[in-house]
């Protein structure tokens, strides 16, 4: 399989993605990726995924869209957790602690950033 992740910033040159790549394409000028909404400088393609600090260090598109930083939780699930108080979030916290399986890994990385924009909120 193929992964491409558009340049949004700068067109493919020396250091600006993953040296890895198997195909890249500058455009003459940045253009309109309609599907993403995005516009883009051109593309790198991989044979792997990129991981994500490879596309945020990058500052990189996916092409297959906004990827979720927690694969494993479901949409609902992030939305629960987003709505909850600090509370509700240290009660959460509380239960899924000390599991050490992916999901839980995800789930607390959700509630850190639910956690930080209730502070934000607060301050």
């Amino acid at each position: 399989m193929i992964y491409r992740y558009y340049l949004t910033y700068r067109p493919v040159d020396i250091g600006t993605c993953p040296r890895d790549f198997v195909n890249m394409h500058n455009y003459d000028d940045k253009t309109d990726i309609p599907e993403l909404g995005i516009q883009a400088w051109g593309y790198a393609e991989y044979d792997r995924e990129l991981t994500d600090s490879e596309i945020s260090g990058y500052q990189l598109t996916d092409a297959r869209g906004e990827k979720s930083r927690w694969p494993l939780i479901t949409k609902d699930e992030e939305e629960s957790v987003r709505e909850m108080d600090k509370e509700e979030l240290v009660l959460l916290w509380k239960e899924y602690k000390d599991d050490k399986d992916e999901y839980a890994n995800q789930l607390r990385e959700l509630m850190r950033d639910a956690m930080k924009k209730l502070r934000k909120k607060a301050s």
